[in-house]
């Protein structure tokens, strides 16, 4: 049976978050784009385009793939718009993430955009915006429940908020992990999604098992309420299991 293919977030896979200030009048139908540069290199100038973007009060999510940036320094927006019926935008800050690391850097714009006048903000200092999470994992003590693959999780919070998909641990590390009967621990690092609600549990296949029978997943220790997921019955890698 073939795997699900779990494929790690490369180094230069980032999001730019952009919000659109709360005042009236502060949203856009024009097109925007931006320029990202940092001490290894620059996105050069891409668009940032999806439905309903730019809208008052509105928080809007780019996936962006580049060349490793390296220390993010300063952006430069432009905005244009052919019907010149939206002139202004306001715009309250943009954000570039760069999701593998949990490194975050703002641009604190609180000002209006014209058209085809480019504004260049410096970076203010990355931090770091992904939270630890304890796991505890119970494999079931039946014979055929252990796992030698990789596992991953994505979390969902109950506001809505996923993190990315972030690898829980692999055989191939560790010979311990995911062996019937066994208890195991690891740390994770992902966006803090508020009150953990559910989590996806990914396979993937590298060894000779073709599926996993978990007993437990969590608790999810870190600074937010945590949850407790049991399990009952195999996780077959020819679909995707949501446990909530």
């Amino acid at each position: 049976m073939a795997g699900i293919t779990v494929t790690p977030l490369a180094d230069y896979d980032y999001d730019v978050i952009v919000s659109t200030s709360d005042v009236p009048g502060t949203g856009t139908d024009g097109d925007v784009f931006v320029t990202i540069e940092g001490t290894m290199g620059s996105t050069g100038e891409i668009q940032l385009s999806k439905d309903n973007a730019f809208e008052r009060a509105g928080v809007d999510v780019f996936p962006v793939s580049c060349k490793d940036l390296g220390e993010v320094k300063k952006l430069t927006l432009r905005l244009t718009d052919d019907d010149g019926i939206h002139s202004l935008w306001h715009v309250a800050n943009m954000d570039m993430l760069h999701k593998k690391s949990g490194m975050q850097s703002r641009f604190a714009i609180n000002d209006w955009v014209r058209i085809n006048t480019p504004v260049t903000v410096q970076a203010d200092p990355a931090r770091d915006v992904y939270l630890p999470y304890q796991v505890t994992v119970i494999t079931s003590d039946n014979a055929d429940a252990s796992f030698d693959g990789e596992v991953s999780l994505t979390l969902k919070g109950d506001g809505g908020i996923t993190a990315y998909k972030t690898l829980l641990g692999k055989r191939a590390s560790d010979p311990s992990v995911f062996q019937f009967g066994s208890k195991n621990q690891f740390t994770i690092r992902a966006a803090d999604v508020g009150k953990l609600a559910s989590v996806m549990v990914d396979l993937n296949a590298t060894g000779n098992n073709s599926s996993w029978r978990p007993k437990q997943v969590g608790p999810f220790s870190t600074e937010r309420p945590s949850a407790l997921l049991h399990i009952w019955g195999y996780l077959l890698l020819s679909f995707l299991p949501h446990f909530t």
